[in-house]
């Protein structure tokens, strides 16, 4: 009779499965049968005498005891590849993947930056996350996320970029049909082209310190990127609040127009950050570096 796999290794398939979101894709990820993946997560279970796992016909959900389990399965994940990462980068190549999570309203923004860093380092590659919440580096698997505001994470370890500053702005043909709001809260009658995820609630701040001010705003629009965004409003189709680099040459040109200019925030400090370690793998460094190399034509500003 064959001998069972290894604990570890079922340690690892099972993290796999959480990360991939279901037996089937794990299966090809591992390059293995799906009814091998599937028959080694039971016997892990009967191993240890916990359900990991509620299973049905159409998802996967972890029990309490497996995101328990699911977060020492994922750091063991990251140490392993952290092992390799420093053994295979000892000859000084960024290599494997980069994984990065950042905000919706950067992610595009950062393309040439990362079309130049494959230009330069031909044995890397890049996965790019967009998200609207903070997902966990470490469970998650990524190698460092973009995030804006205060940090409340202290296991992960910072770089300041500089910071992000908005505006809202809209067309000519817009503002001449519908009127130029002169305070925060006349956006409540105005068409806003949204950003957010749907369901989620959409409100725009403005102001800074005991002069802030918190505005929710409502549209028929809603989109899943900020170029989508720009085109909504260059369209007329309502007030988009938008990066102020994305915008610049529009509001030159005459296309967009800067709404509440007086009242918008100067913009949210803007952290690069990543999980702690003794050694920053060379594939986070290279990009590190390039942010730092490229500075003003980056879609931030410094401070």
């Amino acid at each position: 009779m064959a001998s069972s796999p290894p604990l570890l290794d079922d340690m690892l398939l099972f993290a796999e499965v959480v990360t991939t979101g279901g037996i089937t894709s794990a299966a090809e990820r591992l390059g293995l049968r799906k009814s091998t993946v599937s028959r080694r997560l039971s016997a892990l279970e009967e191993r240890l005498g916990i359900r990991l796992l509620e299973r049905n016909t159409r998802r996967l959900r972890l029990t309490e005891a497996g995101r328990e389990y699911h977060a020492h399965c994922a750091r063991l994940v990251a140490e392993a590849r952290e092992v390799n990462a420093t053994l295979s980068e000892s000859r000084g190549t960024p290599q494997g993947t980069l994984r990065i999570a950042t905000l919706s309203l950067l992610g595009e923004l950062l393309t040439p930056v990362i079309a130049e860093l494959l230009l330069r380092q031909p044995r890397l590659r890049v996965e790019v996350s967009l998200a609207q919440t903070h997902v966990d580096l470490v469970a998650e698997e990524y190698d460092l996320a973009l995030r804006t505001g205060p940090l409340a994470d202290s296991s992960l370890v910072a770089r300041r970029l500089g910071r992000v500053r908005t505006g809202c702005y809209a067309s000519p043909a817009y503002l001449s049909r519908h009127g130029t709001p002169q305070s925060p809260e006349e956006l409540q009658a105005h068409e806003c082209v949204l950003l957010a995820e749907p369901g989620s609630d959409e409100v725009w701040f403005f102001g800074e310190g005991k002069a802030a001010r918190i505005v929710p705003v409502t549209g028929r629009l809603r989109v899943p990127s900020v170029r989508a965004g720009q085109a909504a409003a260059r369209a007329g189709l309502g007030i988009v609040r938008l990066p102020a680099s994305l915008v610049a040459d529009d509001v030159r040109a005459g296309l967009l127009v800067p709404v509440l200019a007086s009242v918008t925030p100067p913009g949210l400090p803007l952290f690069a950050v990543y999980p702690s370690s003794r050694q920053l793998p060379l594939k986070v460094r290279a990009f590190l570096d390039l942010l730092s190399e490229r500075g003003e034509s980056l879609p931030w500003e410094e401070g």
